[in-house]
């Protein structure tokens, strides 16, 4: 029966290739330059429904990952047309009616690759597939990441052990070997992927990355700094200058940390990592930017308490708790109205207090617990504390 079923597994394979696909291709290609993803993606399956043909699958995969409109795990997939104007990313994660396609690209492509294991595209196409679905789906995927980290090893050393690797399948070897814990070996598959192709950011970023990981900061720095250099996008050269920021930091080279970090923050506006790092150089500097910069990190969410915990650090290491507590007490008639803002200002303000003057601590408190009864559920974790403080000053 499986021998009969491979026969006309293979007789299918064999009409299908006999087939000029020129034409289909064509008719998907002037679709998807219309940007009618449905309509292109139902050309190719009409005339392969089966999945018996490559080519038409390296399309379907093409679709269907840059283009879907709702997908769940890479397997099902849909699509809509949409008008030459319009970008795909809007429509998704909303309602939706239409037919669903499930397509196992990772099962069909062993499949091609046990009828034809001399195909180096198939395996690329694979490795690329198990890539994609782990960074957007990690553990939670269909088979677990150690299987899928197996799989691609399987693949990238097929390869290359058939000289046939790129520059691109070392990146992707590199970065599950950095996944793995395995960053010695990431290096190897990082530098044999820049030795086909040295002007690449991200292997320069993730080299960067590695190093920093093994604490060699020379190292890290020169391939963050090259990364900044080959980088196309801005918030990736943002986020390779941050880095670079973060090392001359730890290395107490304040100069050159605000330079990059500096850097950073024009490239990318607003990061909260960045604005974090620049107050606390600017703060133990006594840097004239210091205020701003204060003034834009607790803008920046002042409802949420992790930014009174870094301000409270920042201002504790520059030795400025002075500066922190004038700069809460000015900021209470601000936000009157705003319960949970009030509630932390007075929270924070109790804790810059308690050991100078246990009255105003306690009356902190106090006001501080009446702010958050009217927004905090009665067993919140915070709450429950602020109360217990209280019970130990009375």
């Amino acid at each position: 029966m499986k021998k009969s079923i491979l026969i006309v597994f293979l007789l299918g394979i064999i009409t299908l290739h006999a087939t000029n696909i020129y034409p289909i291709m064509k008719t998907c290609d002037s679709f998807l330059m219309k940007r009618q993803y449905l309509s292109a993606f139902k050309v190719l399956h009409r005339f392969d429904s089966l999945n018996n043909n490559k080519e038409i699958l390296f399309k379907k995969q093409e679709i269907a990952m840059n283009f879907f409109l709702g997908q769940d795990k890479f397997q099902d997939f849909s699509f809509m047309d949409i008008q030459p104007y319009q970008v795909i990313e809007n429509f998704r994660n909303k309602t939706y009616s239409g037919d669903v396609y499930h397509i196992p690209f990772h099962t069909l492509y062993d499949k091609f690759i046990k009828l034809t294991p001399q195909n180096d595209t198939l395996r690329k196409q694979l490795i690329e597939y198990y890539f994609q679905a782990y960074i957007e789906y990690g553990n939670e995927w269909v088979l677990p990441s150690k299987t899928i980290f197996m799989n691609i090893q399987r693949e990238v050393m097929y390869l290359e052990s058939n000289h046939k690797s790129d520059a691109y399948h070392y990146y992707i070897m590199g970065y599950i070997l950095m996944a793995s814990e395995k960053t010695i070996d990431a290096i190897d598959f990082f530098n044999k992927s820049l030795e086909l192709d040295k002007k690449d950011g991200e292997t320069n970023f993730n080299l960067g990355v590695a190093y920093d990981k093994l604490q060699q900061s020379d190292s890290a720095l020169k391939y963050y700094k090259t990364a900044i250099i080959y980088y196309k996008d801005s918030v990736q050269k943002a986020d390779a200058a941050r880095n670079i920021g973060f090392i001359y930091e730890k290395m107490n080279d304040e100069l050159n940390a605000i330079t990059y970090l500096q850097m950073s923050e024009k490239l990318q506006y607003a990061n909260y990592y960045t604005l974090r790092s620049l107050l606390k150089l600017y703060a133990q500097t006594n840097n004239v930017k210091e205020r701003e910069f204060r003034i834009r990190f607790f803008m920046m969410a002042p409802g949420n308490k992790q930014i009174y915990i870094d301000l409270l650090a920042i201002y504790h290491h520059a030795n400025k708790l002075l500066d922190l507590e004038k700069y809460y007490i000015d900021n209470l008639p601000n936000y009157k109205q705003n319960y949970l803002v009030s509630g932390h200002l007075q929270f924070f303000l109790a804790e810059l207090t308690k050991t100078k003057d246990k009255l105003r601590t306690k009356a902190y408190l106090d006001a501080a617990l009446q702010n958050y009864k009217r927004v905090l559920p009665a067993n919140d974790e915070h709450l429950l504390f602020v109360e217990s403080i209280i019970k130990e000053y009375n």
